[in-house]
């Protein structure tokens, strides 16, 4: 693990980080090393198409599956009142897939011909489980986070690379299976979900002796700002994360939106191993010294330093390498990747330093001001895209253009935590 900062990586801060980089970097070898080297020769650019829409619709759908409570797990003081945060995001996960399915079963069954539907055909039913899968992995996870047990957390997401490794390369290998990437997927989904849900009932049983109806009830009224500011806010940034998916499907079709999806998943997953680590330590290092009173500044900012430092120059370097590797590995099929690349770089740059303290509004409980600021920002992409792709025969510009405005959407997102996070400190009367 590199080095970021003296003081913000040592002690346990540095050897939680380092636990969840070594299951997510495993996790996420696996994804690179099938992705580069053995989906591609089995699977065309339409076919990664395919699997981004289905990815689309189950990602929008499981951030709404929680309510955004699993996010507040962390926070009470007293365990048994973040185990009932915990019940409440699981029941709402649970309700909330039984919906979706219901309403599938209706879109089926009236509507098959229904855009989307018609071109996943019956993988669509696989959404629900999708959903279910992300939203329960997504609730324990942060009670594991609560109760600092990285290793499992680590465990499980490697076998979810490994699993998915597996599943995706033998039905392509094997089958020539046309959703093999789907299924591959979702199998992913349900080893890792599984893998928490098994420790969780071995190490947690208990406490559901002391479950209470009225406490859950109360924990749902004390958090409901996660649901009422924090859901929205997510729901655009995934609105805006896979809105892009369907406008390019839309403008150019599906082989294009294979080599995006491929080229996003390839730069983002190595990276945003890092990321995702760091994040979920920081998140739960910074709720406990504010709820100590304590200042979060300082974390705050070296952190930021310590991330732009050593990442800055990394993609320097692979903005000038990565179309010739692309065009080296991939080969036919796939020959828009590298010039995608290189027009994602700059935003992703970015989004791998602001996304590990996106969380950072939630402890302050400043998340209005934050939808309203990644509202504006994804809103502004989106349309940026959107116009510029109906006025354009080519990917290059609007691609161009969207990823521009991500980059400064992203810049300023970085600048607005460290302000808030400086008056905070402000306001703290022991701070000299």
């Amino acid at each position: 693990m590199i080095k970021l900062n003296r003081e913000v990586l040592k002690g346990e801060f540095s050897r939680n980080i380092i636990t969840l980089f070594s299951g997510n970097g495993l996790g996420q070898m696996f994804n690179l090393i099938g992705t580069l080297f053995v989906y591609t020769q089995f699977y065309s650019a339409t076919q990664f198409g395919y699997l981004a829409i289905y990815m689309s619709i189950a990602s929008i759908l499981s951030v709404i599956a929680t309510a955004r409570y699993e996010q507040a797990v962390v926070l009470p003081k007293e365990k048994i009142d973040g185990f009932h945060v915990l019940i409440l995001s699981l029941l709402t996960v649970v309700l909330f897939s039984l919906a979706i399915f219901i309403l599938l079963l209706a879109i089926m069954w009236y509507y098959p011909d229904l855009i989307y539907i018609k071109e996943l055909g019956k993988v669509s039913y696989l959404i629900p489980l999708s959903i279910l899968f992300f939203g329960s992995y997504q609730s324990i996870n942060f009670w594991m986070i609560r109760n600092k047990k990285y290793k499992v957390i680590s465990l499980s997401k490697m076998l979810e690379g490994a699993s998915v490794f597996v599943v995706t390369s033998a039905l392509g290998i094997l089958f020539a299976y046309e959703f093999g990437l789907i299924i591959g997927f979702v199998a992913g989904q349900l080893v890792s979900f599984a893998v928490l849900f098994t420790h969780f009932l071995k190490t947690d049983r208990s406490d559901f002796d002391f479950i209470s109806l009225q406490n859950v009830r109360s924990m749902a009224s004390q958090y409901i700002n996660f649901p009422k500011y924090n859901l929205p806010q997510v729901f655009i940034d995934m609105f805006q994360k896979y809105g892009s998916v369907f406008i390019i499907e839309r403008f150019f079709g599906y082989s294009v939106l294979g080599n995006y999806h491929l080229v996003y998943r390839v730069l983002r997953g190595p990276v945003g191993l890092v990321g995702m680590a760091f994040s979920q330590v920081f998140y739960q290092k910074t709720s406990e010294i504010y709820s100590r009173g304590e200042d979060v500044y300082g974390l705050l900012k070296k952190s930021v330093v310590g991330l732009s430092t050593y990442s800055l120059p990394m993609f320097a370097i692979l903005f000038f390498i990565v179309p010739g590797i692309f065009d080296l590995i991939l080969g036919a099929g796939y020959e828009e990747s590298g010039t995608i690349a290189q027009i994602l770089i700059p935003w992703i740059a970015f989004n791998f330093i602001s996304s590990p303290i996106s969380a950072f509004p939630q402890i302050l409980n400043r998340q209005k001001t934050f939808l309203f600021i990644t509202t504006i920002g994804n809103f502004s992409s989106l349309a940026m895209l959107f116009i510029i792709s109906m006025n354009s025969a080519n990917y290059f510009w609007p691609l161009f253009f969207y990823s521009g405005t991500m980059f400064l959407s992203m810049v300023y997102i970085i600048y607005w935590n460290l302000a808030i996070a400086k008056n905070a400190r402000a306001e703290l009367p022991d701070i000299e």
